[in-house]
Parts: structure tokens; C-alpha cells; sequence
């Protein structure tokens, strides 16, 4: 089964913006955000190419799935609005010089050390922020005005204290999307699942969750 790249782009986008080689399938529109899913051909070798996505102006969230191994050089410079990249590899081989934009607003999460030290080089980050999601094994998590919370039967529900509705995703452990939807303001999203650990995104900011029967 060919692993696919999940990413998240404000407003319509031709495939060519994107990468020249790209299939795309529409997965789902809220308003101006819709999200696709990528199958590039001119990944080789489950790396990413130099400048693949470079300019990429409406990105806006990135997801790479576990096989890749490398990012090429300036893969994603130029990628003024994104926010959130999320990398499921175990490890990675190689990262290019300039592969990531460094500004205020950029989020890197990783599974390891190792990916977090590969990602930031030898010179850092100024501003964008590289954190590591460590597996917690935990049933409950969230920050502010948002609570995830996994119940009996494998409910995962989503709850949203805020005055704004929150895009809510949930991608397995190899980064497949799995369920989606909205935790509207002042409410909740909830979604069955099968038992395991999930990656849930909830208006684009990361939760590592784990579900029971």
C-alpha cells in the first residue's frame, strides 16, 4: 500500500502548487479550509525532494507519514502560512539545510529525541518550535478551553470551551486519517474507535491519546 503525505491547505489548491508529480483527493471542506490527501510520485526512496513544496504559499499543515527517512533542502521554504507539521518517522536520515521556514507560528512536533535533534541541525531555531510527543499512555488530555477525554467502548470525544468551533482530526500511528470533524464552540466531538493510540489534532495544535474497549 503506497503511504501518502495528509496535509491541510487554506482555499482551493491545484495539485502543481504543491508538488508537479502529485495525485489529489479531496477528503473533506470546513469553509475555506479543505483537507487532500497527496501521493506524490517523485517521492523516491521515501524521501522527500529538494524543494518539493517549496512556495507552497497556502499550506497550512503538513502531516508526513512513518516512512519517511529524508527531507530534502528547502523542502518546505518559502511555505509562508504553515502552522503545524507533524512527522511520524521513528528516524530520520537526513534533513536539507532550509527544509523548514524559521518563524513565530510554526509548530514541528516528533516521536523521538533523535528526530527532534536531526530536525533543528546544528544551528536551531529562532523562532519555529520543535517539540517531541513522547507516547503517555494516558485516557485524558488537552490545554485551555480543550479536553480530550477516550471513555468506555472506544469513545474519543473532543470537548470545546472556547467561543470559536475547532477543526478536530484524528490520524492513526502511520499517520492515516481516520475520523474528522468539527468540536463546535461550547460543545464536543465525539467518534468511536477501534482501540490503539491516535494523533488528534484539534485546530491544528497535536494530542497523542490512547483508546480502550
Amino acid at each position: 500500500m503506497k503511504k501518502t503525505l495528509l496535509l491541510v491547505a487554506l482555499g482551493a489548491m491545484a495539485a502543481a502548487e504543491l508538488h508537479a508529480q502529485a495525485t489529489v483527493r479531496t477528503t473533506r471542506g470546513i469553509g475555506v479550509v479543505q483537507a487532500r490527501e497527496y501521493s506524490p510520485e517523485g517521492m523516491l526512496d521515501n524521501a522527500i525532494p529538494d524543494n518539493a513544496f517549496a512556495g507552497a504559499a497556502l499550506l497550512r499543515e503538513i502531516i508526513l507519514p512513518d516512512n519517511i527517512t529524508s527531507i530534502g533542502a528547502g523542502a518546505f521554504s518559502g511555505c509562508d502560512r504553515l502552522e503545524s507539521v507533524v512527522i511520524y518517522s521513528l528516524d530520520i536520515a537526513h534533513v536539507g539545510e532550509g527544509a523548514f521556514p524559521d518563524r513565530d507560528g510554526l509548530t514541528i512536533t516528533v516521536q523521538t529525541d533523535g528526530v527532534k535533534a536531526r530536525v533543528e541541525g546544528d544551528r536551531g531555531f529562532s523562532h519555529t518550535k520543535v517539540v517531541v510527543l513522547h507516547p503517555t499512555g494516558v485516557a485524558q488530555a488537552g490545554a485551555g478551553n480543550i479536553g480530550l477525554s477516550a471513555g468506555p467502548g472506544g469513545m474519543l470525544t473532543v470537548s470545546n470551551g472556547g467561543r470559536e468551533s475547532s477543526d478536530v482530526r484524528v490520524y492513526d500511528m502511520s499517520g492515516r486519517l481516520v475520523a474528522g470533524g468539527t468540536a463546535v464552540a461550547m460543545g464536543a466531538y465525539a467518534v468511536r474507535l477501534d482501540a490503539g493510540t491516535y494523533v488528534v489534532t484539534v485546530g491544528g495544535k497535536p494530542y497523542k491519546i490512547t483508546v480502550k474497549q
